[in-house]
């Protein structure tokens, strides 16, 4: 459980959820490699049968863990990427499709508004604060981060 905006000391806490993939040799002294998914916005956790046989693994423990706000880790506004797919499929003009992903980002907002949530802390610097808590919380003194994009 982490703050959602560490800045502030009433902020409600948020249920971040990670899942360690264990080095496949046990006897490995490697450091882990935590993979952080791009986006931003896009579950890390949807990509643990990719580094279930990755080469890596075989010597390194690989931690995924979704991103604040995304996948499991209470995820906002979950509609709205596949529904934003949906109009980047239709045959729109740009000011049509402009349009249409402006109301749909509009819906998310008043969502977000409605479940209460401090967009505030839904930013780099806490993501970072994150993962530095995972990293503690798992004892390791120093890992290596792999990310795509934003990630």
């Amino acid at each position: 459980m982490v703050s959602e905006n560490r800045e502030k000391s009433d902020s409600r806490l948020l249920k971040l959820v990670y899942k360690v993939l264990k080095a496949k040799n046990i006897d490995s002294k490697k450091d882990p490699i935590v993979y952080s998914q791009g986006g931003p916005s896009a579950p890390t956790l949807t990509m643990e049968n990719f580094w279930k046989n990755y080469q890596l693994r075989n010597e390194r423990d690989i931690i995924l863990m979704d991103q604040r706000g995304t996948g499991l880790s209470e995820a906002n506004c979950i509609e709205s990427g596949e529904a934003a797919i949906a109009i980047l499929r239709q045959n729109y003009t740009k000011v049509e499709e402009f349009k249409a992903l402006n109301d749909l980002l509009d819906e998310c907002k008043e969502s977000i508004k409605h479940d209460e949530v401090d967009l505030s802390g839904y930013n780099s610097k806490e993501i970072a604060a994150d993962f530095e808590d995972l990293r503690k919380e798992l004892g390791y003194k120093k890992w290596n981060l792999f990310g795509g994009s934003y990630g």
